[in-house]
């Protein structure tokens, strides 16, 4: 049986700059194809709501398929810049809303600018940023006694694969984050709009190995 892992009294306000270990990168669509979105359909209630095919989780276009613990400024060097730049809906939005049923919490992504929309880029960065967000000792203790064991089964593998021993240390006190809750699955397979829910979108999540 796991040990329960090191929780904070109280959640950290600010997110570490170390970066989480992460596997290689999967295969990716070449950074020369062309992700064009056409005008999505007219419903009863005005245009339907479209991802870009890029991170749609329903496009038959290849999607980006990116591992959430690699900061998105690594991701750049993989992929054209316009790419994750482009708008990550149509219609365009200012901020939208994510959920997961692996995941406790919504994320709310908003605009990098002022006056401007939603990228693939705000989207990527957002998630990475909110998935480091340590675990409080009170949501600790609301997790049934299920839950906590797989958590801390995902904390303690991912501490295993720091080969850093000081830096795996140093995880270890910080303890679980939220990226835990995802159990492994910290590949992002795309996202979908939820029906009748403007704004509101569903994560879909695979094994990073």
């Amino acid at each position: 049986m796991l040990h329960p892992p090191v929780i904070p009294p109280t959640p950290s306000p600010t997110f570490s700059g170390a970066s989480l270990p992460s596997p290689p990168f999967p295969s990716t669509p070449s950074s020369s194809r062309s992700y064009q979105i056409p005008l999505p359909p007219a419903g009863p209630y005005g245009i339907v709501q479209q991802v870009h095919p890029a991170i749609s989780y329903s496009s038959r276009i290849a999607p980006l398929h990116v591992d959430v613990t690699v900061s998105p400024s690594q991701l750049a060097v993989r992929f054209e810049l316009s790419l994750l730049d482009e708008p990550v809906t149509y219609p365009h939005m200012t901020s939208v809303v994510l959920f997961s049923d692996l995941l406790p919490w919504s994320t709310r992504v908003e605009a990098q600018t002022p006056g401007g929309v939603v990228t693939i880029f705000d989207v990527l960065e957002t998630l990475h940023t909110a998935l480091r967000t340590p675990i409080s000792k009170s949501e600790w203790n609301s997790l049934s006694s299920h839950t906590q064991n797989s958590v801390s089964g995902a904390f303690y593998h991912r501490l295993g694969g720091i080969r850093d021993h000081l830096l795996r240390e140093k995880q270890l006190r910080k303890g679980v984050r939220r990226l835990d809750f995802l159990l492994g699955n910290t590949k992002l397979l795309g996202i979908s709009a939820v029906a009748d829910k403007p704004g509101v979108f569903t994560l879909y999540w695979g094994s990073a190995n």
